[in-house]
Parts: structure tokens; sequence; C-alpha cells
């Protein structure tokens, strides 16, 4: 399978390729995700894995409408099966800060006409973060909650938090987002506000287990 991920990050390459063992991971740097480098909220963060969806693929669509787009000629890879971006953002869940990250992927449909108009929607599990690092970030002390305490990790803050890395919770949430691909790219904010809700209600039952 040919995979195009959304970003340069090889930790997000890592995990792809452990959510997918066997297949060709190409990475695209001109994919930009939130308005800031720390997405606060759900809708913040989807947004912004959207974005780089987005981003993603129209080149991809400039490529096959031509001339062929710069970047992607530079990719000079074959039109992807796979499309996945990943976004992580701080979520308030009753008086815990969680950083989740929301997964989409999108299929090559073919014939290759139709484009991709279909993808799958997921959310990794949370980590609690210190609500002193949300608060360097609200403040504009920090641009991420990662730059919180020095001793963390700045690509991966989740094993200095938890124990498990950051690569380990993406990897599972790319497995669990295979399947089908039930979902209209013209999902509203509607559905989305729904989301959040049953993803609140979700991880409140982890905090209190």
């Amino acid at each position: 399978m040919e995979i195009l991920l959304a970003s340069s990050s090889e930790l997000k390459r890592s995990a792809v390729l452990a959510a997918y063992p066997g297949s060709v991971v190409h990475t695209f740097s001109g994919a930009r995700g939130a308005s800031f480098a720390q997405p606060i909220g759900y809708l913040d963060t989807v947004r912004g894995a959207r974005r780089r969806l987005s981003d993603t693929l129209n080149v991809l669509e400039f490529d096959e409408l031509g001339p062929h787009n710069s970047t992607y000629k530079y990719l000079g890879q074959p039109r992807p099966d796979l499309v996945i971006a990943i976004e992580s953002g701080l979520i308030e869940v009753d008086n815990y800060w969680v950083d989740v990250a929301v997964v989409i992927q999108t299929k090559h449909r073919r014939p290759p006409e139709l484009g991709y108009t279909k993808y799958n929607i997921i959310e990794s599990t949370g980590v609690i973060v210190p609500i002193e690092y949300v608060r360097g970030v609200l403040s504009g002390r920090y641009s991420t909650w990662s730059e919180g305490d020095p001793r963390m990790d700045r690509k991966d803050p989740h094993k200095f938090l938890c124990g498990t890395s950051r690569k380990e919770f993406l990897t599972l949430a790319l497995r669990n987002a295979q399947g089908d691909f039930p979902f209209c790219t013209k999902e509203n904010e509607a559905d989305l506000l729904k989301r959040r809700k049953a993803l609140r209600q979700k991880l409140r039952l982890v905090f209190e287990n």
C-alpha cells in the first residue's frame, strides 16, 4: 500500500508504519496544521487535521489536472492509496486538560475522477496534561505544552508523563481508524459537536476507572 502522510514528522511516520506494516509511507511537508502551534479545543484540533488533509489533497488534485505541482513532482511517487492527517490538541474535560490526537484517513477511490470523497476520523486515547503546562500555553509563555518541563522530549512528552510513547498512542488510533470509511467530507459543525460530546463522555469513563 502507498500511503501519503500530511506531515514530515518522523514520529508520525513511524506510527503509520507500525499501524500499516509492509506499506510505503511518503511524507508531505507542505501541509499546514492548526492556526496556532498548540490547538486548543476539539473543534480547533479537528480543523487543523482537516487543513492538513486538504492541503495534501489539493496538491494531488493539482498534479492530476496539470500542470505538475513542483512539490508533488519532488515526491516522484505513485498516487497514494491512502492519505493520513494527524493533529494533536488540548481538550478540556471537566477539571482536566487532555492531549488528544485526531486522525483523519481518506482512501483513494478508483476510477481517479471520483477523487477522495470519503474519510474516516478517530481520536486517540487522551493523556492528562498538568494544569501548569496548560496555563503556560494559555498565557503565551509556552507555544506548546511540551515546553512545560525541560526534562520532557518536546516531540514525545507523553513518555515523560505516563510512560507510554506518543508513537504508541498514535499507532493504536491509526489501527482503530482502519476499516469502513463512512464519513462524507461535508461533515458539518453539528456533527463535529456531537463527536466532541461523545469524546468527552468516553474520556470521563477512562478517568473515572
